[in-house]
């Protein structure tokens, strides 16, 4: 199995003690790749889309950057686990991460032993699908000059269209001649995507790079389309486990509480009962969770749950453990009722901003609220490419985010989470309309 970029930046922080300077494994890693060209945003990009993956697997984060709380600059690799070694839950876990090690290999190898038509019709339609494009065409294979499928997708409020073409190479490598190829097919599609089995090569790698005037061509390698199929269920399914109790140090082994437990569940601050309520919602939904203009903000849910904001962060972006979170302040009515007093004190407040931002808007000043309808507005708002650089993702996984209103709600809500990032969106916006 080809090593992943990924795999070479955790040996790269195992070989300089587990933390470093984003620098010095920048620096290895151009020396691994042999390409001095390699820019810093590549292995943020690396470790984000593993950290991402390993959530959606069910597994915890491999690596701590700036964005996870690690200080500017540094990057380490997060411990194995917070379970206590040589409990049940520790055996439990490590047995589930080898389980889940042996189906990516089993997947893998199904992928290499399918047929080529197989893959280049029915599965590569159900991948296209899973991933949000629209209007699936495949191609018939005696005649499809090179493309196996023509699709649609939404790029913020425009639809476009894609060529894709499918390779099924378990051993050669896709060289650049193929996406020359693709590239310089006619037609209106400003939009290009090859999937294979297996890898690219350096040089067609270097082809897909965009140039002016020209068609974008996207790569997915076999890496990368072992990671599609696991976040989106294609061949694998995730187990539901009964739930698993482990004793917590809230208890002494005397019985007598701890002061930490105490004082959670002690006479704390209390409210300010002067303080005017915003009529109270009925319901708290999942898209508040994480919105921090109209909704609960991850400091919010990380006090109510009385877990790390770094962890409420990671498991936004992870669609069970989100509904775990709900769950958990639904089913509690104290907390149900202050979550639900957060939400509308905070959304009376953005009311009353509403007239001030459509003044804002009219005369081209920088907005205070970030929407959701700037995201992939190129005059107005945020472009694709923007929204990419922000968030970390790749600039394909952006649209197709965008095509999908959850989606692209979790790309508003991961900007307005994050101050930095709010601020600095805010601020593009703000020149476009000045």
């Amino acid at each position: 199995m080809r090593e992943r970029r990924v795999d070479r930046i955790r040996g790269i922080l195992n070989q300089l003690g587990g933390r470093a300077r984003v620098g010095a494994v920048l620096e290895r890693l151009r020396e691994r790749e042999g390409d001095d060209s390699l820019h810093a945003a590549a292995i943020y990009v690396a470790v984000r889309n593993e950290n991402d993956r390993r959530i959606e697997a069910g597994e915890p984060p491999a690596f701590v950057t700036r964005r996870e709380g690690e200080a500017w600059g540094f990057m380490r690799l997060r411990e194995h686990t917070s379970l206590k070694p040589g409990t049940p839950a520790a055996a439990i876990e490590d047995a589930i991460l080898s389980a889940n090690e042996s189906v990516e290999k089993q997947l893998r190898e199904r992928l290499a032993r399918m047929d080529w038509r197989t893959f280049e019709s029915a599965f590569l339609t159900l991948v296209l699908e899973r991933l949000g494009f629209q209007d699936v065409d495949i191609t018939q294979a005696t005649r499809d000059g090179g493309v196996d499928a023509r699709v649609t997708y939404k790029r913020g409020i425009v639809t476009a269209k894609a060529l894709v073409s499918a390779k099924h190479w378990n051993q050669a490598t896709v060289p650049p001649e193929e996406v020359r190829h693709l590239r310089g097919i006619k037609g209106d599609e400003d939009t290009g995507i090859i999937v294979t089995s297996g890898k690219f090569s350096a040089r067609a790698r270097e082809e897909a790079q965009p140039g002016q005037n020209q068609r974008v061509v996207f790569l997915i390698d076999g890496d990368q389309l072992v990671d599609i199929c696991i976040r989106h269920g294609i061949g694998v399914q995730a187990v539901e486990l009964p739930k698993l109790l482990a004793l917590d140090d809230s208890l002494g082994v005397d019985g007598e509480l701890t002061s930490e437990t105490a004082d959670a569940n002690g006479d704390g601050e209390e409210e300010d009962d002067n303080e005017t309520a915003a009529p109270a919602l009925q319901r708290l939904r999942a898209d508040m969770l994480g919105d921090e203009e109209r909704g609960l903000s991850v400091a919010d849910i990380a006090d109510l749950l009385s877990l790390a904001e770094n962890t409420v962060r990671a498991y936004l972006y992870n669609e069970g453990r989100l509904r775990h979170m709900l769950k958990r302040i639904r089913g509690d009515q104290e907390l149900r009722e202050r979550a639900l007093e957060i939400v509308s004190r905070r959304r009376a407040e953005a009311e009353e901003e509403d007239d001030d931002e459509g003044d804002a808007d009219n005369a081209g000043m920088t907005p205070r609220r970030l929407r959701e309808d700037m995201l992939g507005d190129s005059e107005r708002g945020l472009t694709i490419q923007e929204v990419a650089e922000l968030t970390g993702y790749a600039v394909n996984t952006v649209r197709v985010y965008s095509s999908n209103r959850e989606k692209r709600r979790q790309l508003l809500n991961l900007i307005r989470g994050d101050r930095e990032l709010r601020e600095r969106a805010l601020k593009l916006v703000g020149a476009k309309r000045g």
